[in-house]
């Protein structure tokens, strides 16, 4: 069921003339309010809208999901996976943005797997500055770190033309030379 309603996501994004879809993997080195170091893997796929004759570009729209590990002793935090709704605005050359999901860990002790809430905030462009957040019984266990994200547009999907509200096309899209036709 979750895979059909990203499909339908996907689908109905990218049936809009001036969307560009994009996927974008990435890594994120961080500390917690424990000071435990933490690495966390994520993948997103998503869809950027221009926004025109507006204070900001474009607005993007992604799914994300990802995995948090702890580099340090099993007495620290605990690893999860992770899955995301984001959402931000853009404006050249940087990006602002939240998230809003779930994370399933699971406890090692009893086996068991746990769902819970998780919020992220981010700014910057390809090396952001993000925090993740996660409420554990109560408690608040917060990274804070810096995540290289590497975004595939148009190398990906082979959009012709797109352009992002008169940005050129050049934010963070690995260029593709058009053949002439």
């Amino acid at each position: 069921m979750r895979y059909r309603c990203f499909l339908l996501f996907v689908i109905i994004r990218v049936s809009y003339a001036s969307v560009m879809p994009y996927i974008s993997p990435g890594v994120m080195i961080a500390w917690n309010n424990s000071k435990v170091k933490t690495i966390n893997l994520k993948i997103s796929i998503g869809c950027t809208i221009p926004v025109q004759g507006r204070a900001i570009d474009a607005c993007f729209t992604n799914i994300t999901i990802g995995r948090r590990v702890s580099t340090e002793t099993p007495l620290g935090p605990r690893d999860y996976s992770y899955s995301e709704i984001e959402f931000g605005m853009l404006k050249v050359p940087v990006f602002g943005g939240m998230g809003i999901g779930v994370a399933l860990e699971k406890d090692p002790q009893n086996n068991r797997r746990y769902l819970l809430p998780k919020g992220s905030a981010f700014v910057g462009d390809v090396l952001f500055v993000r925090t993740d957040a996660v409420i554990e019984n109560h408690n608040l266990d917060i990274d804070i770190g810096g995540m290289l994200v590497v975004p595939f547009c148009r190398a990906l999907f082979r959009l012709k033309g797109s352009d992002l509200s008169g940005t050129d096309g050049s934010l963070l899209v690995i260029p593709v030379e058009q053949s002439g036709s």
